[in-house]
C-alpha cells in the first residue's frame, strides 16, 4: 500500500511539472509569436521606409534636373544676344579677358576684330525695324557659317559685332576680315536694291593689353574704315 501511496505521490508531481512545463511552452510560443511579428512590423517599416527613399531620391533628382535645366536657360540668357543668339558684349568682355591672358601662349596670335553695318540707319529709316531687325539677326548666322568653330563671336551693340580669331596671325586676321566683307557685300538681304556691306577694324592681342585697351585700339581703326568710304578693312597693331 505504502508503495502504491509512493508511485500516486510521484505521478502527480509528474503532472505538476509536465502541466508548468507546458505553461511554459504555451508562454514561449507566445513570446515568439509576439517577436516575430515585431520583426515582421519592423520589415514592413523597413520597406516603407526604403519606399520614402526611394520616392525622395527621385523627386531629388527631379528637382536637380529641373534646377540645373533652370541655371543653364539663365546662364544662355545672362551670356546671349536675345535677337542674334550670339554671344553678347558682357560675354564677350570675359572671354576677351581670358584670351588675352593667354596670348603669351599663342603660337601664331590672336586677332580682334570690330566691325558693324554701314549705313544702318538708312536701312531702318527705308525699310522699318523689324526688317532691321531682320538684317542683323540675317548677318549674324551669314558671319556664323563663314568663321570657325573656335572663333568667338559677339553682337557688341546696336549694329557692331566683335570677333576673336585664335591662332591667327596678323595677316590671317586681315585676311579674314576680308573675307567676310566680301562675303557680306555679296550676300542678297532682299532690301530692293539696297547693298549691305561692313566696315571693319583688326587689330592683334597683346599680353600688355586690357580688355579696354584692345578694344579702343580696334574701335579706332574701325573709325578709320568709315572715314575712308566704308566697306573696307583697316588694321591697327
Amino acid at each position: 500500500m505504502e508503495r502504491e501511496a509512493d508511485l500516486i505521490q510521484e505521478n502527480r508531481r509528474l503532472q505538476r511539472k509536465i502541466k508548468l512545463l507546458e505553461e511554459a511552452l504555451q508562454q514561449e510560443r507566445s513570446v515568439h509569436a509576439k517577436y516575430n511579428e515585431a520583426i515582421l512590423k519592423i520589415k514592413e517599416k523597413d520597406k516603407a521606409l526604403l519606399e520614402m527613399n526611394r520616392t525622395l531620391e527621385m523627386k531629388v533628382q527631379e528637382r536637380t534636373v529641373e534646377l540645373t535645366s533652370a541655371i543653364d536657360k539663365l546662364a544662355h540668357l545672362a551670356s546671349t544676344d536675345s535677337l542674334t543668339q550670339i554671344n553678347n558684349r558682357m560675354r564677350f568682355n570675359i572671354l576677351l579677358s581670358q584670351k588675352i591672358a593667354e596670348t603669351s601662349r599663342s603660337k601664331e596670335g590672336i586677332g580682334l576684330v570690330l566691325f558693324d553695318i554701314d549705313r544702318f540707319k538708312d536701312v531702318n529709316d527705308t525699310f522699318g525695324h523689324q526688317v532691321g531687325d531682320r538684317v542683323l539677326t540675317e548677318l549674324a548666322a551669314l558671319i556664323k557659317n563663314h568663321i570657325r568653330k573656335s572663333d568667338i563671336f559677339a553682337r557688341w551693340g546696336g549694329e557692331e559685332f566683335a570677333l576673336i580669331l585664335d591662332d591667327c596671325h596678323f595677316s590671317c586676321v586681315r585676311d579674314m576680315a576680308e573675307e567676310l566683307r566680301m562675303v557680306v557685300e555679296n550676300h542678297d538681304f532682299a532690301l530692293d536694291g539696297f547693298t549691305l556691306t561692313c566696315s571693319y577694324g583688326v587689330t592683334l592681342l597683346k599680353t600688355s593689353d586690357t580688355t579696354n585697351t584692345a578694344i579702343e585700339r580696334v574701335d579706332k581703326a574701325l573709325y578709320v574704315a568709315k572715314h575712308r568710304g566704308r566697306n573696307r578693312v583697316v588694321s591697327r597693331l
